[in-house]
C-alpha cells in the first residue's frame, strides 16, 4: 500500500499557479521540465534512481501549495534534489550539485526551441526555468564558472533557500513511499518472475532494439518490455 499524502480535489482542479493566471498547459509543461532537469542532474551526479524520484515527488508536491509566479521552478528543482539526497542518505557536496544544475541549464538553453503555439522563451524565463537563445545564433561552448563567481554563489544560496521553502510549504511532511517495492508483486502477477525467462527484447520507443532470445510464446513483447523497465528501477532503487 502506498501511504503518501494526497492532494485534495480542489488542489487538483485549481492550483495556486492557475489562481495567479498561469495556464494549466504551461504549468504542466514547467512541471515536466523541472522533473526532467532533476533527472538529468541526478544522472550527472550518479545518484540512485530512488533519490531522483523522491526529489521529483517533492517538486510536484510543492506546486500544490505554492505558485510558480512566486518561486523559481529551477531553484525549487535544485532544493528538492538537495533535500532528497539528505533524506535518502546519498549526500553530495552542494558545490557538485550546483555545478551539475548549471551544466544542465546550459545545454537546456542551447537545445530549447520555441514552437508556434507552444511555450515561449519569455514565459519560461518568467517562471525561472531557462531562457532560449535566438534561433539561428551560434551557441558558445560550455565553460564552468569559477568557484568564487557571483553566479555560483547565487545558485548555492538559492538552493539552500529553496530547500527551506519546500520544508516550510510541505509542513515538514517528507514521507514518500515509492512504488518500486510493489513492482515485484506486479511482475509475479504477470508471470514474469520465472528465472528461466531470459529475454533482451526492448520495444520501448525510446530504447534501441537489441537482438536476443525470442520472447516466451505466451508472453507478449510489450509485457516483457514493461518487466525489464520495472527490474531496472528495482536495481537502481
Amino acid at each position: 500500500m502506498l501511504l503518501n499524502p494526497l492532494a485534495t480535489r480542489q488542489q487538483l482542479e485549481i492550483s495556486p499557479s492557475m489562481t495567479d493566471g498561469l495556464s494549466y498547459a504551461l504549468e504542466m509543461e514547467l512541471r515536466a521540465l523541472g522533473c526532467h532537469i532533476i533527472q538529468q542532474a541526478g544522472m550527472l551526479l550518479r545518484l540512485p534512481q530512488r533519490t531522483m524520484a523522491v526529489a521529483q515527488v517533492f517538486y510536484q508536491r510543492f506546486w500544490f501549495t505554492s505558485s510558480m509566479c512566486d518561486f523559481s521552478a529551477a531553484d525549487i528543482a535544485m532544493g528538492a534534489l538537495l533535500l532528497s539526497t539528505k533524506l535518502e542518505e546519498t549526500q553530495i557536496s552542494l558545490r557538485h550539485m550546483v555545478n551539475a544544475f548549471h551544466f544542465v541549464h546550459f545545454h537546456l538553453n542551447k537545445h530549447l526551441v520555441c514552437q508556434p503555439g507552444g511555450t515561449t522563451a519569455h514565459q519560461i524565463d518568467e517562471a525561472g526555468v531557462s531562457r532560449s537563445s535566438p534561433l539561428g545564433s551560434a551557441s558558445p561552448p560550455y565553460h564552468a564558472p569559477a568557484y568564487d563567481s557571483a553566479e555560483l554563489s547565487r545558485l548555492r544560496d538559492a538552493t539552500v533557500v529553496s530547500e527551506m521553502q519546500i520544508l516550510k510549504r510541505l509542513g515538514f511532511d517528507v514521507q514518500v513511499t515509492l512504488p518500486y517495492a510493489l513492482l515485484v508483486n506486479y511482475l509475479q502477477a504477470l508471470g514474469l518472475t520465472d528465472p528461466n525467462l531470459k529475454v533482451t527484447v526492448k520495444l520501448h520507443r525510446t530504447w534501441d532494439v537489441e537482438l536476443g532470445a525470442a520472447p516466451t510464446k505466451d508472453i507478449s513483447p510489450e509485457r516483457i518490455s514493461i518487466a525489464q523497465s520495472a527490474w531496472s528501477f528495482l536495481n537502481d532503487a
